[in-house]
């Protein structure tokens, strides 16, 4: 890991850091999901690495939070973390048909507003 920054929100301890994530040696991480919060299957993104590495322990808990539905974008529902980690935060930030440049979709305004 090549640590790019380090500081301190109020309690939280906030690293930016350059390298694989789970590598990281942290008690949780992010995962930007679509709001359905099912974990893609594509393995170059971390939703795809989280379900090749966990099977479908995580996939289970996310849908029984979510009661398998659509939730509003800035969702953010908290898994177990594996062997890894204590917590994975999936954060819904767009809805799955929803996505930047197609007619009537979202512009990434609106998804920075979101994340945000």
């Amino acid at each position: 890991m090549n640590i790019i920054y380090q500081g301190k929100m109020r309690r939280l301890e906030f690293t930016l850091a350059h390298g694989d994530i789970f590598d990281a040696r942290t008690e949780a991480i992010v995962n930007s999901e679509q709001s359905d919060f099912v974990l893609a299957l594509n393995r170059e993104t971390i939703s795809g690495q989280i379900r090749h590495r966990y099977g479908r322990a995580i996939q289970e808990e996310l849908d029984a939070a979510t009661e398998q539905k659509v939730l509003p974008a800035g969702t953010v529902i908290s898994s177990s973390g594996g062997k890894e980690f204590h917590r994975i935060y999936h954060a819904g930030f767009h809805e799955p048909n929803d996505w930047p440049g197609d007619p009537g979709c979202s512009d990434y305004a609106d998804f920075l507003k979101v994340i945000g």
